[in-house]
């Protein structure tokens, strides 16, 4: 019915921090083996009322201010409310163009509970 808002949704899905992905289960099952640095770039009010296991709070626009700090030695997660925030796409692009093997989780919290795993 909005041919404005599906170009938008198209643009995004096909936005190039799109191709670096990871998936509920295979979070899950890194987060189990301790293999990833998972940041949650939601405003830090969003993440103190529920949040990914082991996930910090680092909002999107303090990723620049947090490089140093980030561990170089394991896969960085990013994510935010779902599949069409883009603040996870912009903490990627920013993490990327500084050397991190980052991915953002092509879901959100909210598909995360709904998938029935554990938050915080």
């Amino acid at each position: 019915r909005f041919p404005e808002i599906l170009k938008v949704l198209e643009d995004v899905a096909k936005s190039p921090t799109r191709n670096n992905q990871i998936g509920m289960n295979d979070l899950f099952t890194k987060i189990n083996d301790k293999k990833v640095y998972i940041i949650d770039v939601r405003p830090h009010e969003e993440y103190c009322e529920s949040h990914l296991p082991g996930a910090v709070s680092i909002p999107v626009k303090e990723i620049g201010d947090h490089l140093e700090k980030l561990p170089g030695n394991k896969e960085i997660v990013v994510y935010c409310r779902g599949e069409f925030c883009i603040l996870a796409d912009q903490a990627l692009k920013i993490l990327k163009a500084n050397g991190f093997d980052a991915k953002r989780m092509n879901e959100g919290l909210i598909d995360w509970k709904f998938a029935g795993f554990p938050v915080y």
